[in-house]
């Protein structure tokens, strides 16, 4: 009796959407023998009603009727969708993985194209990143759709995570919470013209700092940092220390000559082609030009640079000392010694006077005790 009635109801079931259509009537001769043959499988074998065996069998039977009856089924186009997932690594690793495999699977089959978006480096540092992303990906097979833009941020006001924002091109809505894709989607579907459905699961803080804000604090950092340092390097530059204990103090004084003349290497030519100097040639500057009376001092010696400054000098040259400070102090400009008077004039102790004398550079250390 059971048996009967289960039959009975199968059948009825699944032929019932189909038995008249277009004033013509399927004869119960006219079911296929497979589908009889299983609905009597199922009967004789009955003890539990099995529901799957049941709706396998429906879904067979409605197949063969609507193939009898010559109904097509229409698939209707479901335009693929572009999904902004904005996320942090502050959210449950597990629910990140999640999202990676799903944004995989849903471009795989067409139904959205997804990208994960972060603010910026979590720590700002690009090897914190990596070592996530490392850490990632050893636990899926899926390429991770990750790209920092903290303008889109910005643009949707998104401060809590995950933030999603779903969009076929005509209509856009957001939704709020650590949901599925899939979810998200379904209630997209549902009312496409609803521009937000709120929270729909829990939120999180956002763990990254906006990375262009990181980027303009650093540069304000490394301009100021820059800034004192160029002050710094200023202040040394007009500080002489290299020649410090190089050059003793005169303990008495002495006189010696130098002859200033050089022997010409090459033939020296005029742009205009006149010969100036031919190869070998001695020339004495002396001959051309007359050498005023300079003095070299140790600017670090208050003694030596009040010798200096009571005296008739052309320039006074330090072999040591702050050049701002002592043009400061004393209103007068001071210059630093370079190697090609330190080489010229042999220069060994200071204070030392140099001038013309004739053909020759006098050079006279004076002993100032």
């Amino acid at each position: 009796m059971k048996a009967g009635l289960l039959a009975g109801l199968i059948l009825c079931i699944s032929f019932a959407p189909y038995l008249r259509a277009e004033n013509s009537i399927m004869k119960p001769s006219e079911i296929p023998e497979s589908v009889l043959m299983e609905v009597r499988e199922a009967v004789s074998s009955f003890q539990r009603p099995d529901i799957k065996e049941a709706e396998k069998i429906q879904e067979k039977s409605q197949k063969a009727v609507k193939n009898r009856l010559g109904i097509k089924t229409v698939k209707r186009e479901v335009k693929p969708v572009s999904i902004l997932y904005f996320f942090s690594f502050s959210l449950p690793e597990s629910s990140i993985l999640r999202t990676i495999d799903e944004a995989h699977t849903l471009s795989e089959k067409g139904i959205a194209s997804a990208r994960m978006i972060l603010r910026g480096f979590p720590e700002n540092s690009l090897k914190e990143t990596f070592r996530i992303c490392y850490r990632l990906l050893n636990q899926t097979d899926s390429p991770l759709p990750f790209r920092i833009d903290p303008e889109l941020f910005r643009s949707y006001s998104v401060y809590e995570v995950p933030t999603i924002v779903i969009s076929d091109g005509k209509n856009e809505t957001i939704i709020s919470g650590d949901i599925s894709l899939e979810y998200a989607i379904k209630k997209f579907r549902e009312d496409p013209e609803k521009e937000s459905w709120g929270k729909l699961g829990p939120t999180f803080e956002l763990k990254e700092e906006d990375f262009l804000a990181y980027l303009s604090k650093k540069n304000r950092e490394i301009k100021e940092r820059l800034r004192e340092r160029a002050e710094d390097i200023l202040k040394k530059a007009f500080i002489l220390k290299r020649y410090d204990g190089r050059f003793v103090e005169a303990k008495e004084t002495r006189v010696y000559y130098i002859n200033p003349s050089i022997v010409v290497t090459r033939d020296i030519i005029a742009p205009d082609g006149t010969l100036i100097a031919r190869k070998g040639q001695i020339i004495n500057p002396t001959d051309h030009v007359r050498l005023s009376r300079y003095i070299v001092i140790d600017g670090n010696s208050e003694k030596q640079v009040h010798f200096a400054l009571n005296g008739n000098f052309k320039k006074i040259i330090i072999t040591g000392g702050n050049l701002i400070e002592l043009t400061q102090k004393y209103h007068q400009r001071f210059y630093f010694i370079n190697e090609t008077i330190i080489e010229k004039l042999k220069l060994q102790k200071v204070p030392v006077i140099f001038e013309q004398e004739g053909k020759l550079i006098k050079v006279t250390e004076v002993s100032l005790n």
